[in-house]
């Protein structure tokens, strides 16, 4: 993928004469001299601007990262989905017994009829003349469905488990009614709570106010670039820019976390889309922007891939690597840095204004 996202260099501060010599100069140059002075002290002010809005925007980054830890330790200790009898089944278990007979011998199982179950959107049929329940079981756990079928002997119950939700249905042979195992999606206790978590108004919250800084930062790196009159520079291959040097690393950190952490491309326009309904754009005034009801309907399955794109550590040896938060926090740490040398440089007064006086 390749994105002009500008020239990470930022410019260099024009330096004034040097005051000591200011005595020897003319008027005409002590007027010029002033008057770039003036334009320094402007330019810091542009620069507090920016660091301002800067420093907003790893605040609210942070506010959001807390709350996401907080909801990660929910996905870490949530229990496994499983769909399990709400009954014993009162089967013959001893050697095999009636897990290994044809379903149509076991009185307990009459209600099953041939036909199939679906798993994950996987069809598998069952013969009750010749399938057994562990022949359904095999059946289950060698399917591209990614769950694991099991009969609990000690609880006399069928169990189906796996480490995310999945979905099941009876299909046509009324398997799971039979059974006594509730169908349709199937999340843990935990889980659900998780992700009702990361619906709720607060995190929703805090998720607009970062979309909100990192938009008014992103205006503010325009106009600052404009002001110091930067905005065409060249980058290293020599090309004007259309973009100004601020962004460029920021927008560097996002593309990076988005190369590494999912399938999404930038697409022409400068636009990057995730499937739960968070945008960043590069070519539009809204730079980024969360819808909430597409956030809602897509976040069911997709926390685990939302929290690897914010959430995962750079790595020791991959400098573009990581999750979005901990790419940013560095490209703003840098331009930070940079901002706040500039705003406390001396200023170049001195002589210039006791020969005025």
């Amino acid at each position: 993928m390749e994105v002009n996202l500008g020239s990470p260099s930022l410019p260099t501060q024009s330096t004034a004469p040097n005051p000591s010599l200011a005595i020897n100069l003319s008027r005409g140059e002590l007027i010029d001299l002033k008057i770039q002075q003036v334009q320094e002290r402007r330019d810091r002010n542009y620069r507090r601007d920016l660091l301002r809005d800067s420093l907003g925007v790893k605040s609210a980054l942070r506010d959001l990262e807390r709350l996401m830890k907080k909801g990660d330790k929910q996905v870490n200790s949530a229990a496994d989905p499983v769909a399990t009898s709400s009954r014993s089944q009162g089967l013959d278990t001893s050697g095999g017994g009636d897990l290994d007979i044809p379903i149509d011998q076991v009185a307990a199982l009459s209600g099953i009829s041939s036909g199939n179950i679906i798993v994950m959107g996987e069809k598998i049929s069952i013969d009750v003349t010749t399938d057994s329940i562990n022949d359904v079981i095999d059946a289950i756990n060698n399917s591209s469905a990614g769950v694991t079928a099991s009969y609990n002997t000690s609880t006399n119950k069928f169990e189906i488990t796996d480490d995310q939700s999945f979905t099941i249905s009876n299909g046509t042979s009324g398997f799971f009614a039979e059974l006594d195992v509730s169908t349709g999606e199937i999340v843990s206790e935990e889980e659900d709570s998780q992700v009702s978590f990361f619906k709720s108004d607060k995190f929703v919250e805090a998720f607009k106010r970062f979309n909100k800084k990192l938009t008014q930062f992103f205006e503010t790196t325009a106009e600052v670039s404009e002001k110091l009159g930067i905005v065409n520079e060249e980058d290293d291959d020599g090309e004007e820019l259309a973009d100004n040097p601020f962004a460029y690393d920021i927008k560097k950190a996002i593309e990076n976390a988005v190369t590494s952490q999912l399938d999404d491309d930038f697409d022409g326009t400068g636009k990057v889309r995730f499937d739960y309904g968070f945008t960043l754009s590069f070519s539009t005034g809204d730079f980024a922007m969360l819808d909430t009801k597409e956030f809602d309907k897509k976040l069911d399955g997709e926390v685990s891939n939302m929290l690897d794109f914010f959430l995962t550590a750079q790595s020791d040896t991959d400098e573009d690597s990581g999750g979005l938060f901990a790419l940013l926090e560095k490209a703003l740490d840098v331009l930070n840095t940079d901002l706040e040398s500039k705003i406390n440089s001396k200023e170049k007064t001195g002589l210039l204004v006791d020969t005025e006086a």
